[in-house]
């Protein structure tokens, strides 16, 4: 008798095989979708960690010594500028990848409202005190703010928040 594995097992198998690979191609696409939005707040976030970061270790832009540093998420929604002092330099423009802001809420806004942008988060020298600005006075009086980035070609949405306080959180 000769041993070996028949058409139908060997069939069988293939199949299964493809199945395993379909699933697995579906799951690792979602994932690498869901990294692109990851990957925007974490911009996000190391600008903000940085305007932070030069404002209360006083920083000098433009030879002004200690200056207040900035970001501000422009009116398109896909680009993020580090600003130096009151001469608003913009010194690093961050683009965002298939990913834009979907909405910006304040805790002081009608539940369910949104504000548009832009929206201006502004550190003070040295002290390190945080002025937020939006295009809403609930924007402006709110003790913190949700940025909601959405995904362009999956429509998953992460939020960002920032307080007065100077915490910034990814949810």
């Amino acid at each position: 008798m000769l041993k070996g594995f028949t058409l139908v097992e060997l069939l069988v198998v293939i199949s299964i095989m493809a199945l395993l690979g379909v699933v697995a191609y579906a799951n690792f696409k979602d994932f690498a979708q869901d990294q692109v939005v990851n990957k925007a707040i974490g911009q996000i976030q190391t600008a903000f960690r940085l305007a932070q970061a030069n404002a209360t270790s006083g920083v000098t832009c433009l030879d002004l010594g200690g200056a207040d540093w900035s970001v501000q998420i422009r009116t398109d929604g896909t680009n993020v500028d580090l600003i130096c002092g009151s001469s608003n330099s913009v010194v690093q423009t961050t683009i965002l990848e298939n990913v834009e802001v979907d909405s910006v809420g304040g805790s002081a806004c009608a539940p369910g409202s949104t504000s548009a942008l832009p929206l201006t988060v502004t550190y003070s020298k040295l002290s390190g005190t945080v002025k937020i600005d939006g295009s809403d006075n609930c924007i402006d009086n709110s003790a913190t703010v949700s940025v909601n980035f959405k995904n362009l070609k999956t429509s998953n949405t992460k939020t960002f928040t920032i307080s007065k306080g100077g915490a910034i959180n990814v949810q």
